[in-house]
């Protein structure tokens, strides 16, 4: 067993953390920025060992990075041991782990932040660590929202478990750490290109139009309609003249101004085609498609989440040099949800867009980020894309909305105005 060296009131300041940094970066940026922002208690000096693979390198430059910009505490003191995830040797690695702990003449207690890595990184790393004498084994949770902290003695190779301590004691974890989405992408190798806060205010604030748009008003014939008119539109410069004297597509004109007059948006489309306005009418036909739910979505959470949260909209990024877009980013404390929204009815289709929302969530936020599938699905359809991704574990981390609940929540909104 290795001994404590020099143990005296001076070394009562420094704090040790060997952390473990595999695919999911956040909680171990999570993890070091509590105990570097002194939640924990007070260091003249913390030293971080991580224990990363070649895989993980990035990941654990990015933390380190960060860490650097984003905490208080400038006596962090960052080393790093390289494990090779292929063909790991228990016996060289313990070796290096213990060449560490040898090197350490004073210290008050040693930390293992364990929430990211590989199983054969955690359990490698455990197994070195337990040959000290007292070792705090540390982990995020986010369903509890806090750091859990469980010490392990070893009294002459016996090992006992003490019980877990919650922290902070009395507050949340995430009312202490903030992250914004910035901090977000740069933990996870993400470059943000573009965030568009922008809504149609004029549009969502006709509540009549809003309504009818909320019953399902555009049904996938009508949005056919809407789609052939923008494909026409952006072919032509002179829009006016399209719209005037264009006969060869009197049926579809026809069917768009049947469209335009059941949402009362005549007058509007009308002054819009006399002053050859393009790209105004472009936009009111994208919005009827589909950006409507984008913007009511937004406007909605705008309301609904607290002054702490920031909300992101339309935020394109990039991703080993590929381009991604995400309807709602919303980042509270150091939670992160992203939000998908389709108008579209079909369950295949749907199920796809949840997929891909399920990866680009992982891509900005991680493994722990949440997802929010906002749908026109009537309740039964709902229950139904409920069971069918019930087998998957990963459905604590999506919740799935549908037609009613957010008439509900629209509703309760308006009447709170009054």
């Amino acid at each position: 067993m290795i001994n404590k060296k020099n143990e005296n009131k001076k070394s009562r300041s420094k704090l040790v953390i060997f952390a473990t940094v595999g695919g999911s970066p956040l909680p171990v940026f999570i993890g070091l920025k509590f105990f570097a922002d002194s939640h924990y208690k007070k260091f003249e000096q913390i030293d971080v060992y991580f224990i990363e693979s070649r895989e993980s390198n990035q990941f654990t430059t990015n933390i380190i990075e960060t860490l650097n910009k984003e905490t208080v505490n400038s006596n962090l003191n960052f080393n790093r041991i390289v494990v090779d995830e292929k063909k790991i040797i228990l016996n060289k690695f313990k070796a290096k782990v213990e060449q560490v702990l040898n090197s350490l003449n004073y210290y008050t207690e040693i930390f293992f932040l364990f929430t990211s890595g590989t199983k054969n990184m955690v359990i490698d790393t455990l197994i070195s660590l337990l040959n000290y004498k007292e070792v705090c084994l540390t982990n995020l949770s986010a369903e509890l929202d806090k750091i859990i902290i469980k010490k392990i003695r070893n009294h002459q190779g016996i090992l006992s478990l003490e019980e877990s301590v919650s922290l902070p004691e009395n507050k949340k974890l995430s009312d202490i750490i903030d992250i914004d989405l910035h901090i977000f992408s740069k933990l996870h190798n993400i470059e943000i290109v573009q965030i568009n806060n922008n809504i149609a205010e004029d549009l969502l604030g006709k509540k009549e139009l809003t309504e009818k748009l909320l019953s399902g008003y555009i049904t996938i014939t009508k949005d056919k309609v809407l789609q052939q008119i923008e494909n026409e539109i952006r072919k032509k410069e002179n829009v006016k003249q399209f719209f005037n004297l264009n006969e060869t597509n009197s049926e579809l004109l026809s069917s768009f101004f049947e469209i335009i007059s059941d949402l009362n948006l005549k007058k509007l489309v009308d002054n819009l085609i006399e002053n050859n306005r393009k790209k105004e009418i472009l936009n009111l036909v994208e919005y009827l498609r589909g950006v409507w739910l984008e913007d009511f979505c937004f406007n909605l959470f705008l309301s609904t989440y607290n002054m702490k949260a920031r909300l992101y909209k339309n935020v394109v990024f990039k991703h080993k040099g590929r381009k991604a877009e995400i309807d709602v980013v919303i980042s509270e404390g150091f939670n992160l949800t992203v939000v998908s929204v389709t108008t579209s009815r079909s369950i295949g289709l749907i199920k796809l867009k949840l997929f891909e929302v399920l990866h680009r969530a992982n891509q900005i936020g991680g493994m722990h980020s949440m997802i929010f599938l906002v749908t026109l699905l009537e309740k039964w359809q709902v229950e139904q894309l409920k069971r069918d991704i019930s087998q998957f574990e990963l459905k604590k981390r999506i919740k799935i909305i549908g037609k009613e609940e957010i008439v509900v929540t629209y509703n309760e909104k308006q009447t709170s105005k009054k």
